[in-house]
């Protein structure tokens, strides 16, 4: 077995080609639980999502009858009950 003799941290650095957003992602243990604990399906999107030409069969779950297609948006109350009328 070959030691390194730089430290753990430095070996651990990405190239920032790899990575050119800042932002980098940095395992926890809440996150590999999270992973742990998606489904198969879910599973098998994420790993295809990263791959050419791959085809994911998957099963939908079906929907009640009479459910609609999207959800409806948000109501906010209006601050105001008049009509706001812009002219130029």
């Amino acid at each position: 077995m070959r030691s390194s003799s730089q430290p753990a941290l430095k070996r651990q650095k990405l190239n920032p080609a790899d990575a050119p957003n800042p932002v980098v992602f940095v395992a926890t243990k809440d996150t590999r639980a999270l992973r742990k604990a998606l489904s198969h399906l879910e599973n098998a999107a994420r790993r295809a999502a990263g791959l050419d030409g791959v085809k994911v069969k998957s099963v939908l779950p079906l929907r009640p009858l009479g459910a609609p297609l999207l959800p409806a948006p948000p109501v906010h109350p209006a601050s105001t009950s008049e009509p706001i009328v812009l002219e130029d």
